[in-house]
């Protein structure tokens, strides 16, 4: 008799999940949808289940699509590029981010080019998910938010769910990833004093819904982007290029509200000075409303 999954414990009850338990339920949906969806990475079929999220997998569809794997980013991409090359759909598992920068040249030189180099003849239906550390003293070394980079290659799509129900069935519907409830958290408190904030969760930010962005800012003329990541060279800088570039004149200039540019801190009072708040989220939407 086998334990029940995460994803029917949840589903015998209530019907809201956490993070963990959404990304476990779409994940077994898929596996019993496709037989060519296999699930790997470190502890992927351990007890914990990469923080839950593949926990009660092994027990439903065995190690052959459920494994664990050695240290060894490289040689992990390499086997979802070439399972991903030969019709199989891959999903790779990396317990930070941090990792994924040992699979480079994997990502970027073979997997985002493949159809493109094959003039849309190949695919390579592989799917990687990196989890960005925060919080418990993650320090600079496990908390990098790099999705940036990886959207910025031509090839590669990039998603950043901000809630359990993103996470479980994403639709592309000006914040992202864990800013989503900082900043509804922002606009709970701005409502309080008046001031109408309309927040636009982009969910993916490659290909980026720049067509309801602009829809959102053309009501007010204002706009504020909140990043999970460094403020330089990011996305919020690239969506306010892309609203002005657009939309010209502005009844305010845009604003971003991000991450400092500087490493993570490991100690919990310092990084709870680093990462932004929804004090300053708000903090940004008076200047940008009381601005003439």
């Amino acid at each position: 008799m086998r334990e029940s999954t995460v994803a029917e414990k949840a589903s015998a009850g209530s019907t809201r999940l956490n993070f963990a338990q959404s990304i476990n339920a779409a994940q077994r949906q898929a596996m019993e949808l496709d037989p060519g969806v296999f699930v790997y990475g470190i502890g992927a079929d351990g007890k914990a289940g990469i923080f839950g999220t593949t926990t009660g997998l092994v027990e439903r569809f065995g190690h052959q699509r459920v494994f664990d794997t050695p240290i060894a980013e490289g040689g992990l991409a390499a086997l979802a590029a070439g399972a991903g090359s030969a019709g199989l759909r891959p999903v790779l598992v990396h317990q930070r981010l941090d990792f994924m920068l040992y699979s480079i040249d994997q990502v970027v030189n073979w997997m985002a080019p493949w159809r493109f180099m094959s003039g849309g003849r190949a695919k390579m239906p592989v799917t990687i998910r990196a989890i960005i550390g925060k919080g418990w003293g993650q320090g600079p070394q496990h908390t990098k938010s790099l999705h940036t980079w990886f959207a910025h290659v031509p090839g590669l799509q990039v998603v950043m769910p901000g809630s359990p129900a993103d996470a479980k069935g994403l639709l592309p519907l000006i914040t992202m990833g864990s800013m989503v409830p900082v900043s509804l958290q922002a606009a709970d408190a701005l409502s309080k004093a008046n001031i109408d904030a309309e927040v636009v969760d982009l969910r993916c930010l490659m290909p980026l819904d720049i067509a309801s962005i602009i829809r959102s800012v053309k009501k007010t003329g204002r706009l504020v982007v909140a990043e999970p990541g460094w403020r330089m060279y990011g996305a919020a800088a690239e969506i306010i290029a892309t609203v002005v570039e657009t939309l010209g004149e502005m009844r305010s200039r845009p604003r971003r509200v991000a991450w400092p540019q500087s490493a993570v801190p490991t100690s919990s009072k310092l990084e709870e000075q680093f990462y932004p708040t929804s004090d300053d989220i708000v903090a940004a939407c008076r200047a940008s409303v009381t601005e003439n």
